[in-house]
């Protein structure tokens, strides 16, 4: 993430990159890959050791390398939320993932310690969000590089469904039900950059998000 000017104390620029999801025929599977996010402190509970709903973390970011976690299995400023119907977890605590891997057809896969969403055979509208630890505000516009990984849709699950899981980037004030989203481009194993949607308000404390739905 690269911030021109914010309502963080300097530094004014940072870079992190969330690496999200790879999604399967039958299940849907997101990864957030070795990215750059650095453990703060056991305040922020990790994927890995919430296999259900995390509460979401409302603490504030100090500086943007707050944001920074070189692995999804220690402690991060990102969490799941109650908001929603899936939850973000690590890939080495997700067994049922590891014969998904074989089908991203990619010489890149993901790292043991990347996020991953599952779904089966559910609703359409159901969707995971991992939600950042509040921003001060987020008055210019953010880039995020991210590297994605959906795996292929021939299973016959997906052919009735006529269409592909997908994810979304996205920025909402605190408190706010309704965020602004992108839709983030998947090219498997590849980075992409991307800018990150701004908040209603950005003179607000907002969140940045990933928001994967069916």
């Amino acid at each position: 993430m690269i911030l021109g000017k914010g309502c963080q104390p300097p530094p004014y620029y940072g870079t992190y990159s969330p690496f999200p999801p790879a999604l399967s025929g039958g299940l849907t599977r997101p990864y957030a890959d070795s990215a750059d996010f650095n453990a703060v402190n056991d305040e922020h509970p990790s994927l890995f050791a919430a296999p259900s709903n995390l509460r979401e973390n409302l603490d504030v970011i100090q500086v943007i390398s707050d944001l920074n976690c070189h692995r999804f299995d220690s402690n991060c400023r990102w969490s799941n939320t109650n908001e929603d119907e899936l939850d973000w977890k690590v890939l080495m605590s997700t067994p049922e993932a590891e014969p998904l891997v074989s089908a991203l057809q990619t010489a890149h896969l993901p790292d043991a310690s990347a996020a991953v969403l599952l779904s089966g055979n559910r609703n359409t509208y159901d969707s995971g969000q991992l939600v950042s630890d509040l921003l001060p505000c987020i008055v210019t516009p953010l880039q995020l590089t991210a590297t994605v990984w959906r795996t292929s849709s021939d299973g016959p699950f997906q052919q009735q469904q006529k269409q592909q899981p997908n994810l979304k980037i996205c920025s909402r004030n605190t408190h706010q039900p309704y965020s602004n989203c992108n839709l983030f481009p998947i090219q498997n194993g590849i980075p992409v950059t991307v800018n990150i949607p701004g908040p209603r308000d950005p003179t607000t404390p907002a969140q940045v998000l990933f928001k994967f739905y069916n």
